[in-house]
Formats: C-alpha cells, structure tokens, sequence
C-alpha cells in the first residue's frame, strides 16, 4: 500500500489499485512499499523498522534480509518497465526522465555491493 492509492473524500478513505496484492514473496512487500521513493535518504530507517516489526511476528534469517536490495532493484526495474510500456500518458512522460536517472543510479550501487571478487 502507498499514499498514492489512498483516496480521501467526504465520504471516508478508499483504497484503490491492488495489482500488488496476493500470494508472494514477502520481501517484495517492503519493496513495493517505497515505490518511486528508493532514493530517499530514509529508506535504510524505514527498512530497519520494517525488518523490526516483521520480526516481531515471524523470523527473518539474516540471509533473506540481505536479499530486500534485491526485491527494491527488482520492484524499480518493474517500474522502469511499466513506465516504458506507458509513456504515451502525461504522467509517464513527465516521470521518465529523473526515474530513469535515478534507477541507473541506484542499479550502480546495487551493482557495486553485489560484486563477487
């Protein structure tokens, strides 16, 4: 869930687009949840709350946590793909540029931590 799919109107709160809902791998969870936003600074305490609460109420081996970079450049690249197949609507047109940049971005660093020497 992301504030982008909450709508709030006089009639109470609504929660739109479930296209992420269902049956999946619940690092992905995380992932989703900073949709568009894997670039702010905040995000290593979001994922340390998180990995907090999560363990809170099951386990989370220390190699499954290590993969949640993995789910966030997966996710990205889904974007990066969904906006790709889009650009003919305004909203995908105006986001591109800068979500292509910082995707680029962000897959170097992936890149760089993920190097086996």
């Amino acid at each position: 869930m992301r504030l982008a799919n909450l709508l709030v109107g006089q009639e109470g709160t609504r929660l739109i687009d479930f296209d992420d809902c269902g049956h999946g791998w619940f690092l992905y969870d995380f992932a989703a949840s900073i949709s568009f936003i894997e670039d702010d600074p905040r995000i290593p305490i979001f994922k340390a709350a998180w990995v907090r609460g999560y363990r809170s109420v099951r386990g989370l081996s220390a190699e499954d946590e290590a993969e949640i970079e993995t789910f966030i450049m997966f996710r990205r690249m889904a974007l990066l793909a969904r906006i790709g197949s889009h650009i003919q609507a305004p909203e995908p047109q105006q986001t591109a540029p800068k979500f292509v940049s910082i995707t680029a971005q962000i897959g170097k660093l992936y890149l760089k931590r993920h190097q086996k020497c």
